[in-house]
């Protein structure tokens, strides 16, 4: 949920339990003199709030997708740019540590690693089938450096892009 999908007509929930969690983290962090304690308190108080936020989301009657399916639809849509967990985690309004957990679970890689597989699925779509430049096919499919493409390439398929394509071509 976007903070603009918040308005003040709709009150923040907090349980009983929380809410006396919420302020014995206030109050402690206040009186706190110690660096550390400090930020593992400060570490809790904002997974606390995650939780609360996470919680907070749009009502049921929302589109239901789950939130993997919005991460693969994302991930499809953008991959030929920069893809970071901030922007993937703020695309479907969940915390990252929750979308990592969520993705992992049900696809049974990350999502860097999902990243990393679609895009070398287009690229090897697009050695085979175009007569494009390596280097553009792999700039135009969201590979920063041509120098880490050819070595990912290599490493995952045994062979580089050239000589795949010329393989696939035969």
């Amino acid at each position: 949920m976007s903070p603009s999908n918040i308005t003040s007509s709709q009150p923040l929930k907090i349980n009983l339990s929380g809410r006396s969690c919420f302020i014995r983290l206030i109050k402690s962090i206040a009186e706190a003199e110690g660096n550390y304690a400090n930020i593992r308190r400060l570490t809790r108080l904002l997974e606390l709030l995650l939780e609360l936020f996470e919680d907070y989301r749009a009502p049921p009657n929302s589109p239901s997708h789950t939130t993997s399916e919005q991460v693969l639809e994302f991930i499809k849509q953008n991959y030929r740019g920069r893809l970071t967990l901030d922007m993937i985690s703020g695309a479907v309004n969940v915390s990252k540590f929750h979308l990592c957990r969520v993705f992992k679970q049900d696809t049974h890689m990350t999502i860097t690693e999902y990243i990393i597989q679609y895009r070398l699925a287009e690229v090897k779509k697009r050695l085979i089938d175009t007569n494009e430049s390596i280097a553009d096919i792999a700039a135009d499919t969201g590979f920063e450096t041509y120098t880490y493409f050819c070595t990912l390439f290599h490493r995952l398929e045994g062979m580089s892009p050239s000589e795949y394509r010329q393989a696939r071509r035969k």
